[in-house]
């Protein structure tokens, strides 16, 4: 006999971008337990190609990567329709106001400084998360009614 159950709720899934292991590793302890998927990604263009690849709903980005910069990679997802309306968050040590300005500019929607306070970035994560999906079921197409 099977009983019907209501489906699991949506699990978010965040991409994680960010090129030095020691800070990544602390970034993740900070996400475990809390049920996210979670994608990681070493470089700014590797982490641009999984988020055109694979449903994200948040990216955390570091600024100083090697190669290609995390302002670039910023600009590229959200100059692509397929990614532009994911929330970017930038997580790092770079806290100039000049370079805070210059990611917020490139379409990031927040700015967390390395060391960072755990809960500050769960805060900020639950909250862009919540936003997005906000605009999400307000912009969505109705369902069609039969006649």
């Amino acid at each position: 006999m099977s009983y019907w159950s209501p489906p699991e709720p949506r699990r978010a899934h965040l991409l994680v971008v960010d090129d030095n292991v020691d800070e990544l590793k602390l970034l993740l302890e900070t996400l475990r337990g809390t049920g996210y998927r979670i994608t990681l990604a070493f470089d700014a263009m590797e982490g641009y190609r999984r988020a055109t690849t694979l449903q994200m709903d948040l990216v955390l980005l570091d600024v100083r990567l090697g190669g290609t910069d995390g302002f670039a990679a910023c600009r590229l997802l959200k100059a692509d329709p397929a990614t532009a309306d994911i929330p970017v968050i930038f997580v790092t040590s770079s806290a100039s106001l000049e370079e805070r300005l210059t990611g917020l500019r490139a379409g990031a929607v927040d700015y967390i400084v390395k060391p960072f306070d755990p809960a500050e970035v769960m805060a900020r994560v639950e909250i862009h998360l919540a936003l997005a999906e906000s605009r999400r079921a307000r912009t969505a197409p109705a369902p069609q009614v039969a006649p």
